[in-house]
């Protein structure tokens, strides 16, 4: 089942990218009334890596549909979902951005560095470029070392996209900030050694 969809559809129900059959099953329960059990299909989907359901998920969440509403797991799911790479959950993530404290945003920052640090400990190149973003464009203020870092943890395993993001970052960085940077990361391959290249 492939959807298409813009913001304005988000008013009827979140769009879908692909079949899943949890996902498949949500849609059916909302369709059906029963929010609340779309809300636990796509929480379960979510949580186990369904980009699809993260971004539903989070629209429930923003909408407190089936669930009490609560923008700052919203934004949550729909920035994991957009760090991953589903580009239509960002647009809903700004527009939820915008009804959360400083403070709340800076905890759901912290919450999903915390999680994709620990996909980005097994070797996932897609968790690496996700931290590198999450640090240059999401924390407040950017933190250019990490994101560099992440960037270049990604380009050593071979993502071309990483390399090029790992660049850009380190032309604004100074050269001790940026040797500072290779040696964190130099630290980050001893303690995750998933990270080097194999």
């Amino acid at each position: 089942m492939a959807n298409i969809c813009g913001i304005a559809l988000l008013a009827s129900w979140p769009c879908f990218a692909r079949s899943a059959d949890a996902v498949d099953d949500a849609l059916k329960a909302f369709r059906a009334g029963d929010a609340q059990q779309a809300v636990r299909l796509l929480s379960g989907a979510a949580q186990s890596g369904d980009l699809t359901a993260a971004t539903n998920l989070g629209v429930l969440l923003a909408r407190g549909q089936g669930v009490a509403q609560n923008d700052a797991e919203a934004l949550y799911w729909l920035l994991k979902a957009r760090l991953m790479g589903e580009p239509r959950a960002g647009r809903m993530a700004e527009a939820v951005a915008r009804g959360i404290t400083e403070n709340q945003h800076a905890n759901v920052v912290d919450r999903l560095a915390h999680d994709l640090e620990s996909r980005a400990q097994d070797g996932s190149i897609r968790a690496l470029i996700a931290l590198g973003a999450l640090e240059t464009a999401l924390r407040s203020p950017a933190d250019l070392g990490r994101g560099y870092m992440w960037f270049a943890a990604a380009a050593a395993l071979g993502d071309r996209e990483a390399l090029i993001l790992r660049d850009t970052i380190a032309r604004d960085l100074t050269v001790e900030d940026r040797q500072a940077a290779q040696e964190e990361l130099s630290q980050l391959y001893k303690k995750f050694p998933k990270i080097q290249m194999q």
